[in-house]
């Protein structure tokens, strides 16, 4: 049996007290959301440093990408923050399987999430160079 991850690491930084504070609040609450007797943690970490100037996000299982954009986004939007937001991420497996690996990478800029991923990119590629399967 294989184990599928998806691993991420990126740092956001902030600009005040209030954007730090609605940060660390709504991570928490995503946090507690997930866990519940079956799930004794979350696949992903936020660390920040002591003035909270900074969260670094990272996974070391199976980081969910999509609730972390989701969040990310929503705080864009609550607290003005206009900076954008973009990370890569991979998808990888245990053992050497077809179609377990790729990744993606995402912008997320005034709320908005702008999505790519290595399988899309290469379907595109393909067809402008009139490559056929």
């Amino acid at each position: 049996m294989a184990d599928y991850y998806t691993h991420f690491s990126f740092v956001v930084d902030v600009k005040n007290r209030e954007q730090a504070d609605g940060l660390k609040k709504m991570l928490t609450q995503a946090k507690n959301e997930e866990l519940n007797e079956e799930t004794l943690y979350t696949p992903w970490s936020c660390e920040t440093k002591d003035d909270l100037t900074s969260f670094w996000f990272h996974s070391d299982d199976c980081g969910q990408v999509d609730l972390i954009v989701d969040i990310l986004a929503k705080w864009q939007e609550d607290f003005n923050y206009d900076q954008p937001i973009c990370f890569e991420w991979a998808n990888t497996c245990s053992k050497p399987k077809l179609d377990a690996f790729g990744g993606g990478s995402v912008l997320i800029y005034k709320g908005e999430a702008h999505y790519t991923n290595t399988f899309d990119w290469l379907t595109k590629k393909k067809a402008e160079l009139g490559i056929v399967d």
